[in-house]
């Protein structure tokens, strides 16, 4: 299973890696309508292209952010738990909510998706009149990375539950480290 894991996050952070440099031409494509909007007119291509990178960033992001831990977490309940009892809270939020979330956008999008590609869709808020079906297929497909993602965290977090101490008496405070920067006095 660990394989399993890692071929996983691998992939989520291969993706995310690569998505990440879309960020670049994202700014660049804004900079330029804002100088252009100074000059003449807005360009009508950069609102839709902008609105598809960020949104291929983002769909992808999430996957990445659940990867490495960066997401937010509301720390005043969970600070007080014993480790055991956090693993077991975010075994908890993976399987009761972000599990069921994954399946219903990948259903949700995916019927979205192939209405659009069946019907060549047209973007009703652009004179560009652009097909949908691409910026349709992002959602199930980010979702379907960050389904993928989340399996790989509830599998971590079943081992991690299974490996840690089951003395429920583990203070939190002993995993939960506080950074001291230089020269600052910790008391």
């Amino acid at each position: 299973m660990k394989k399993f894991t890692s071929i996983i996050d691998s992939i989520t952070e291969w993706a995310g890696k690569i998505i990440s440099f879309l960020i670049v031409p994202l700014m660049l494509m804004l900079a330029y309508d804002i100088i252009i909007r100074k000059i003449d007119t807005a360009s009508i291509y950069v609102y839709d292209l902008s609105l598809w990178l960020f949104s291929l960033l983002f769909l992808t992001g999430i996957s990445w952010v659940l990867l490495n831990g960066d997401h937010i977490s509301i720390e005043v309940f969970s600070e007080k738990y014993p480790a055991r009892m956090k693993i077991f809270l975010n075994l908890i939020t993976l399987v009761i909510f972000l599990l069921p979330l994954c399946l219903i956008q990948i259903s949700g999008g995916f019927e979205d998706f192939m209405f659009a590609l069946t019907t060549k869709q047209q973007s009703v808020y652009s004179p560009w009149r652009v097909v949908v079906w691409p910026m349709k297929a992002m959602l199930p497909a980010g979702f379907a990375l960050l389904l993928l993602q989340t399996i790989s965290e509830t599998v971590k977090n079943i081992y991690a539950l299974i490996d840690s101490p089951k003395d429920a008496s583990t203070d939190a405070s002993a995993d939960n480290s506080t950074v001291i920067s230089e020269g600052s006095d910790p008391a």
